[in-house]
């Protein structure tokens, strides 16, 4: 049977066949290739005439680097994962306008962030809060900016100076030599802040005292 003859009885059928190639062999043998999806792979063919997955690329990130709307300030092992800070501060707020009773463990957490902003948002009678300021945060294309965890902070901290150089060659502004609030709680009364003059972190009182903010994003 022809090529020609074979694909219009086919159609005929109502069949649609998705062919990588047709060989005619006596009879004819169809190699059904599937229906192409998000995830499929480019293939490249060998000499031989097989075929073989293109390897892919992945990106991977570096401190200091400026993407997805800021500054890589931590990177997973593989380097294929980031967290990255805002160029910009905000200044001198409270840490929420609900000082007290204590959130609790949700907001307590040293390394998620996310989860602490949150807790601290969902705390009844909250109006506003350094995590507020954050989660409104819509900046390059992207709006899940969140308040670092205190262990976050510390890692834009020890990264601070390759944020500043980043920053500023490209808008941005240097952190300032002053507290800037984490996300997460200490006790009913205080939150920790970071001092961004030694490093230090300490807890101060979340409705009376202020304390400067940085949103972070991960991906």
């Amino acid at each position: 049977m022809k090529t020609s003859t074979l694909l219009a009885v086919l159609m005929t059928m109502g069949t649609l066949v998705m062919a990588q190639e047709v060989k005619i062999e006596g009879r004819a043998k169809i190699t059904v290739m599937d229906t192409a999806t998000a995830s499929a792979q480019q293939v490249a063919r060998e000499p031989d005439g097989t075929l073989s997955l293109m390897a892919v690329s992945t990106p991977t990130y570096v401190i200091g680097d400026f993407v997805q709307g800021g500054v890589v300030f931590w990177v997973s092992a593989s380097g294929a994962h980031a967290k990255v800070v805002s160029i910009y501060n905000v200044g001198k707020v409270p840490w929420s306008n609900v000082p007290n009773p204590a959130i609790g463990a949700s907001a307590q957490s040293d390394i998620n962030g996310a989860g602490n902003t949150v807790a601290i948002m969902m705390q009844s009678g909250h109006t506003s809060s350094a995590a507020r300021h954050c989660a409104d945060v819509a900046y390059g294309g992207y709006d899940d900016w969140y308040l670092p965890s205190k262990d976050e902070l510390n890692d834009v901290y020890t990264n601070r100076v390759a944020i500043d150089t980043t920053a500023t060659a490209n808008g941005g502004e240097v952190f300032v030599n002053d507290y800037y609030w984490s996300s997460t709680e200490e006790s009913s009364n205080d939150a920790w802040q970071q001092e961004f003059t030694d490093g230090s972190q300490g807890g101060d009182n979340k409705g009376s005292s202020t304390g400067r903010v940085r949103a972070v994003r991960a991906f």
